[in-house]
């Protein structure tokens, strides 16, 4: 179904990933532009220098560690989707806007804690997301205090498609 639908479209990679899998259905979609694009992308001489699968192999590995699934996949983010994006927005948002922001949440004793007492199904259970952080919360936090999920802060996919970025950076590339 995927390769029918038109490049950029919302849910494209999922459904493709789906299709090879559990864990490429996690893998693929973190993926801006597909093997055949970059290879347009880049020059033949840097294509003979680089792995375009090493991005993939390295999270791929990632997924190795000794754990259930949804940790896995946990960990996967939080070595590579974390630090290389969600923070670094978050640092850049909060900078432009003279806000000091800490995530006390990511100490280290948090996270090590994390990674070696609790499962999958403590992070996720019954379809809701960080369930154990939920449920400590609600104990703490008044009855109408919302637990729902945050906004990111994700630039919107209409205002520059990615068609157009593909485009420019060849255009770029020559």
């Amino acid at each position: 179904i995927s390769q029918f639908m038109p490049d950029g479209f919302f849910g494209k990679n999922t459904l493709y990933g789906i299709s090879r899998g559990a864990e490429d259905s996690f893998l693929y979609p973190t993926q801006i532009f597909k093997i055949q694009e970059r290879e347009r992308l880049f020059k033949r001489e840097l294509l003979r220098e680089i792995d375009l699968l090493e991005p993939i192999s390295y999270r791929r590995n990632l997924m190795r560690k000794n754990y259930d699934f949804i940790t896995q996949m946990c960990y996967t983010d939080l070595k590579t989707m974390l630090v290389d994006n969600i923070l670094v927005k978050v640092d850049r948002a909060s900078m432009l806007n003279s806000i000091e922001v800490r995530c006390p949440l990511l100490d280290y004793r948090i996270i090590e804690f994390s990674f070696s007492h609790l499962s999958g199904d403590l992070r996720i259970k019954g379809g809701v997301k960080k369930y154990i952080l939920k449920k400590i919360a609600k104990k703490y936090l008044p009855p109408d205090f919302s637990l729902e999920r945050k906004q990111g802060f994700d630039i919107p996919k209409d205002i520059i498609p990615k068609s157009f970025i593909l485009k420019r950076l060849i255009d770029f590339r020559e």
